[in-house]
């Protein structure tokens, strides 16, 4: 009976050996972008405090712990959903700090999961809208906290403008991009600054610059 049971399991050998001798390949992994967007990013956002605690992440780190504060949750609801964001790759430790005998993780958005592989477009609408909302509430705290403090009126080239303009599509495609230039042009500008501040010793000042193109909503 065990010769008739190897004879039959011979031709099964034969077979695959016959297939990986015929050129065929296992198919290959889809790119972490397209898998990423589309099976985990959507898993890993499955809970609406996931959604915000990304949203946040993107622009700034945070701590779990900071985040409770922030927004009223339970530290322990808000360790849980950090953690499984951590879990999929949404977000990342960036860094830790001791904080009376316990130690402060810090997290922050990985290019991955906002910028990789997939264009903005691709990411889901509640993510797009999370991340814009996010990004404008810092904005707006951000500016509170310089006019509030002194900080914007202690220097005469502080700036702050906005303008509605009236433009096609072409114009508005157009104006993101030049955004984009002055974007990497303003980058630079850190760069080029950072050799002179170690030069004479000064702390220098932190700025914010803000850029932002978006169609104006109806009334």
């Amino acid at each position: 009976m065990a010769r008739k049971a190897r004879k039959k399991a011979a031709p099964k050998r034969q077979r695959s050996g016959a297939k990986a001798r015929s050129g065929q390949k296992a198919p290959k992994p889809k790119p972490l972008g397209t898998d990423f967007l589309d099976e985990r990013l959507s898993k890993a956002l499955a809970h609406w405090m996931r959604v915000n605690i990304m949203a946040v992440a993107s622009w700034r780190k945070i701590s779990p712990s900071e985040y409770a504060r922030e927004t009223g949750e339970g530290i322990n609801k808000v360790s849980y959903h950090f953690r499984r964001l951590a879990e999929y790759g949404v977000i990342e430790l960036v860094g830790t700090e001791p904080v009376r005998g316990s130690i402060k993780h810090f997290y922050r958005g990985t290019r991955q999961a906002i910028f990789g592989g997939a264009s903005w477009a691709n990411l889901p609408k509640s993510v797009q809208d999370g991340v814009a909302g996010a990004a404008l509430q810092d904005l707006m705290k951000v500016a509170v906290h310089s006019i509030e403090s002194g900080a914007f009126s202690a220097h005469d080239h502080s700036h702050l403008w906005w303008e509605p303009h009236l433009y096609d599509d072409l114009a508005f495609k157009a104006a993101v991009k030049l955004l984009e230039r002055v974007r990497r042009q303003l980058a630079d500008f850190a760069v080029e600054a950072k050799p002179r501040l170690a030069e004479t010793g000064q702390e220098g000042q932190l700025v914010a610059i803000a850029l932002a193109g978006f169609e104006m909503g109806k009334d």
